[in-house]
């Protein structure tokens, strides 16, 4: 107990440093006026591509179900209430609450719905990295060092040729996993985790067809560019026209990063942060940077939390009686 409380101790204090850093010259006259002169246009559109590449989160998630006829919408409710969960509760727990939608609703084995988000999570690193590395690459304003781009394309090397492994080698893999065990003398785990293991390896199954791959690689795109969509529109509601379209996703991908590990819920001080570090790189500072870093804040975790809680309520979630089963058949590749 005291070493969780610790965790939560060192994760609050990272957080109220980070948010005071972020929101260090905040000027709240000026930040006021900053935001009356948005577009508010804009900002409708943002929500509105923010949340649609959720959508297409679900119609992702389909194809990384395998064997397992699921119904888009019960998919696109498990998503929204999953990431609203990440929102309001601490560690990414969204994630679990998104597993538990699924095998409640649809009668998904836990295990296997958590491997399915686990190669959905792999899939948007490569693509997060991607997006990264693409303007470090192409603009020169952003001065870092070979090193940096180096290790990028390592991680995305690394994500792909687990990819492969997980996908074509599973035994590989619990024959490995079972190897750490005994060498680490804890034998009586094998019996528990290799089962485990080999469920979650089966939401990596289907990516052996190269057809699957590549369907849910673009989706994999779509989600990320039409986030990143988000981002630039945001840009323009402020007038910013330094970043650019890819200076957009360069900042979503920043704040990607940033939010990937478990933190206090809603990544507070890690998602501003990240963003008003991302814009300082494009000489964005002040009351603009603070300004378009609430924002963002607001479309982005506000839509989430109100569009889940809606879901959430129109499933009933708390109705025992509205349990389902999902039906087993021949993987899908189209996800529907």
């Amino acid at each position: 107990m005291l070493s969780k409380r610790w965790v939560g101790f060192v994760g609050l204090f990272l957080a109220v440093v980070l948010m005071l850093w972020a929101w260090r010259d905040v000027s709240w006259t000026h930040l006021w006026q900053t935001l009356q002169q948005i577009h508010l246009g804009w900002i409708v559109l943002a929500t509105v591509t923010f949340l649609s590449a959720f959508v297409v989160r679900a119609h992702r998630w389909g194809l990384l179900l395998p064997g397992l006829q699921v119904s888009f919408g019960i998919r696109v409710a498990a998503v929204f209430i999953g990431f609203a969960g990440n929102c309001v509760l601490p560690a990414n727990a969204g994630e679990l609450v998104r597993v538990g939608v699924l095998s409640r609703r649809a009668g998904v084995p836990a295990v296997v719905a958590l491997g399915s988000i686990v190669s959905a999570r792999l899939l948007d690193a490569a693509v997060a990295l991607l997006f990264l590395l693409g303007p470090l690459l192409w603009l020169p304003q952003l001065k870092v060092n070979n090193l940096a781009i180096a290790a990028l394309a390592l991680g995305i090397v690394i994500i792909y040729a687990s990819f492969w492994l997980a996908a074509n080698a599973p035994q590989r893999i619990e024959r490995w996993v079972k190897w750490s065990l005994i060498r680490l003398g804890l034998q009586q785990r094998v019996v528990t985790v290799i089962p485990t293991v080999r469920h979650l390896l089966q939401g990596f199954a289907v990516l052996k067809s190269p057809r699957a791959l590549g369907l849910a690689l673009l989706d994999t795109l779509a989600v990320w560019l039409l986030s990143g969509i988000s981002f630039w529109v945001v840009l323009k509601a402020f007038d910013l026209t330094t970043p650019g379209f890819i200076g957009a996703l360069f900042i979503q991908s920043m704040e990607a990063l940033a939010v990937v590990i478990p933190s206090t819920p809603g990544h507070l001080g890690a998602f501003e942060a990240a963003i008003r570090f991302a814009l300082g790189l494009y000489g964005i500072q002040g009351d603009s940077a603070i300004g378009y870093t609430l924002m963002m804040r607001i479309i982005m975790y506000g839509s989430l939390s109100v569009v889940g809680g809606l879901f959430a309520l129109g499933l009933g979630l708390g109705n025992k009686s509205t349990s389902g089963h999902a039906k087993t058949t021949r993987p899908k590749t189209d996800g529907l």
